[in-house]
């Protein structure tokens, strides 16, 4: 989401990759803070990281295991709407 201004409420950027693997997430180029959503090849959420803030750069954000997809919302919306560590998510890709 580097460069934009901002998330429509209710949507998010999910990112899918060819493999599992443990892949680092950085701020640069972000505007707003962000929920980073840690998803498993099972779709089952392993990790959050919570209001993540643009300032956090050039830090960098890894999951706690191996993931498939990353799923990235307006920071609190994770919280706000019980996705936590072990939620089973559905989406179609």
């Amino acid at each position: 989401m580097s460069g934009r201004i901002s998330l429509p409420t209710n949507q998010g950027m999910l990112f899918v990759f060819s493999e599992v693997g443990n892949r680092g997430f950085w701020m640069r180029n972000m505007s707003f803070p962000i929920d980073i959503v840690w998803i498993n090849k099972d779709k089952v959420v392993v990790g959050v990281n919570s209001d993540v803030d643009p300032s956090s750069y050039p830090n960098m954000f890894f999951p706690p295991s191996p993931i498939r997809y990353v799923l990235e919302l307006n920071a609190g919306y994770a919280n706000k709407n019980g996705i936590v560590a072990s939620t089973t998510l559905t989406f179609v890709i």
